[in-house]
């Protein structure tokens, strides 16, 4: 199987595009610097999350036993469409903080804007700075699309998952569900968000840093 997506473009593009990025991060020197332990701490810290959130994604992806056992339609389409969201909103979101931590790594700059506290604009430096509630999901998309990771980015259908969590859809009596008019192929971005989780997983822990975080694991056993 893994063969077989290896020549998918959405590989090809995800893998072109992260491992310069993991490269350039092993190759931080020294690893005594602030620079370097600051971005071992948020390898630990991010991993804790990341292991939670997994544990979240697994329990909502059960529910669709759920449809296993309801014949009608309209629930079944409303079943999916939350899926999808929690799906975005526990591993979809913590791997895109990943990829924030790394490009803060390898120096670029993530500004986040505060409304009410001083400094007005500070540089996010942890998982916690992503966590903010004065960071957006936008914000974050933008930041990896701005910096050359385009197709990372589409990990995420940001306007799919915005109209979701706003009720901005409408599901008729036999399940099809359409997002002003427009009709939405549910099971379509449920498979595209598995794949490209995926890509980019097996990208990551192919990579050296993949292979820095194995051994870290091991000194703790």
């Amino acid at each position: 199987m893994l063969d077989l997506f290896r020549n998918d473009p959405d590989y090809k593009a995800i893998k072109n595009e992260l491992e310069s990025l993991t490269t350039e991060i092993m190759n931080i020197t020294p690893k005594t610097s602030p620079q370097y332990q600051q971005f071992k701490r948020n390898m630990i810290e991010w991993s804790k999350k990341f292991d939670k959130a997994v544990e979240i994604g697994g329990k909502v992806s059960s529910v669709q036993k759920l449809q296993l056992v309801t014949k009608e339609p309209k629930l079944i389409s409303i079943i999916k469409m939350f899926r999808y969201l929690a799906l975005v909103e526990s591993v979809g979101t913590t791997l895109i903080d990943l990829i924030i931590l790394l490009l803060t790594a390898c120096g670029k700059t993530f500004h986040i804007e505060q409304t009410h506290e001083l400094p007005r604009v500070v540089h996010a430096s942890s998982l916690r700075d992503l966590q903010s509630p004065n960071v957006t999901l936008a914000a974050k998309l933008g930041f990896l699309e701005r910096n050359g990771l385009r197709a990372t980015s589409r990990l995420i259908d940001r306007k799919l998952r915005n109209d979701i969590a706003h009720l901005n859809f409408n599901i008729n009596g036999d399940g099809k569900i359409s997002i002003k008019n427009k009709n939405i192929n549910i099971d379509q971005k449920l498979n595209r968000f598995n794949k490209i989780f995926m890509f980019i997983t097996v990208v990551l822990s192919e990579s050296s840093l993949g292979k820095f975080w194995q051994e870290q694991q091991e000194r703790k056993t």
